[in-house]
């Protein structure tokens, strides 16, 4: 039987807060970039916890979350309601910020799973709640930003989505959909996988109301139950097609709930190997992965043939792809029931203004540190290290996330609006198939 190439894009290690110091530089240049700042504009920032945010009932404002890592950021018109009354109550569902904090937590909450075993649904998300989540509130460093101006809707959008663009991202998600779209316009069938329960692949696609409650997605595919396959509209007549399976937010309380096959990481695998509807209808299948290493990215990864790094031209996500490569993709080459290949690491979201000596010397370096782990892992990692592609930023694929009705906007619409997308996108696509066709590993 022939089944269709698994495609895994890699995950990220989420970037370091810098706080409040840095931080705070962060918050200037976004008020500066909406004309308004601490010394002038009357605005406040506030650095404390949950003890803090009671004084600021009826106050508008954006909150930041922030741990060693940015951990969420928010907008509100009373910061008191939602912060102190939805967030540091920890009611699982009450809030996205919760949710959030969850999937952040998904490894301590793993590792006490004895003690929530024994317990039945009710008194396990009691568990979660009083045992992990309240603690790790109430450590949590809570920033709140207060002006005049924000108490207009509007402007409190602009200064969250200004904050979450200089959080940083290597653009995971984001590369899915373009070298999903780029095969397909060549003719291939591409199947989406969005193994993240935060559901940003999906909502990219499928209105939101859809995305808060799945029942038939990869979820379900994983544990043996009933699928669906979304067909996509790219907007355009293309040769080939994309289908998509999606996550949905309440996965993430079925992920603490003990819902999933956390003991089995070849769950994915399993069923994409015995499963028709996708082997005789698919060549490609495409997984988007959460930020974090748990059991829905080790699918991912024991699913893969081959594996894809995003990475983009920061500090932290350059040494995301060193320990991935040294600690996470060792370990699952020798225990994959597969084969696994490094097809390369893909710069995304890198300026213009990045000089080709620059990638040049930093591709060198890496490689130099590949070829230090045993040749049994370097061998499976492509020769030339980097994809010569560069997916450079574009301000309109950037603030696709962030707008409302996106599921409404054709991704074709997206990409022809520029030219040099257009031609990065068929490059990268060609690219890749030509890495699979003729995969060459460090020797």
């Amino acid at each position: 039987m022939i089944v269709p190439s698994v495609i895994y894009l890699s995950y990220r290690l989420p970037y370091v807060a810098v706080v409040p110091g840095p931080v705070k530089d962060v918050i200037q240049k976004c008020l500066g970039e909406l004309g308004l700042d601490f010394e002038r504009g009357g605005c406040d920032l506030l650095v404390g916890g949950c003890g803090s945010v009671g004084n600021l009932k009826g106050v508008p404002g954006v909150y930041i979350f922030v741990d060693d890592v940015v951990l969420y950021v928010g907008e509100t018109g009373d910061i008191a309601r939602r912060v102190g009354g939805e967030h540091c109550t920890t009611r699982i569902g009450a809030s996205e910020g919760v949710a959030r904090l969850l999937m952040y937590l998904l490894d301590e909450a793993c590792m006490q799973s004895d003690e929530r075993i024994k317990l039945n649904v009710v008194d396990r998300e009691k568990f979660i709640v009083n045992s992990i989540l309240k603690p790790a509130v109430n450590k949590l460093t809570i920033i709140t930003v207060t002006c005049p101006q924000l108490k207009n809707n509007g402007e409190r959008l602009k200064l969250e989505k200004c904050l979450l663009t200089r959080r940083g991202s290597t653009g995971k998600t984001t590369l899915t959909a373009l070298l999903a779209y780029g095969l397909a316009i060549r003719g291939r069938r591409v199947l989406m996988l969005d193994l993240d329960p935060q559901s940003h692949l999906s909502s990219l696609f499928l209105r939101i109301n859809e995305v808060e409650n799945i029942s038939d997605g990869v979820l379900e595919l994983a544990t043996q139950g009933r699928f669906k396959i979304r067909q996509i509209d790219l907007g355009v007549k293309v040769p080939g097609e994309v289908g998509l399976i999606p996550s949905g937010i309440n996965y993430i309380i079925d992920v603490f709930r003990g819902m999933i096959p956390a003991w089995d990481p070849q769950a994915v695998y399993s069923r994409l190997m015995t499963e028709p509807a996708i082997n005789k209808s698919y060549d490609y299948v495409i997984c988007d992965t959460p930020p974090e290493l748990f059991t829905p990215t080790m699918w991912g990864l024991y699913a893969a043939d081959y594996i894809i790094i995003p990475s983009n031209m920061e500090e932290l996500s350059l040494l995301g792809v060193k320990i991935l490569l040294k600690e996470v993709i060792p370990d699952v080459i020798m225990k994959s029931k597969k084969e696994p290949k490094v097809l390369g690491i893909a710069l995304i979201n890198i300026t213009r203004r990045v000089k080709s000596d620059t990638i040049a010397k930093l591709e060198a370096s890496v490689e130099r540190f590949v070829r230090q782990l045993p040749s049994a892992i370097y061998s499976r990692v492509y020769g030339k290290l980097f994809f010569d592609t560069l997916i450079y930023r574009d301000d309109e694929l950037r603030d696709l996330a962030y707008r409302p009705r996106r599921w409404e906007i054709p991704l074709s619409r997206v990409i022809n609006r520029s030219s040099e997308l257009r031609s990065e996108v068929e490059s990268f696509a060609s690219e890749v198939e030509n890495r699979i066709n003729n995969f060459k590993g460090m020797v």
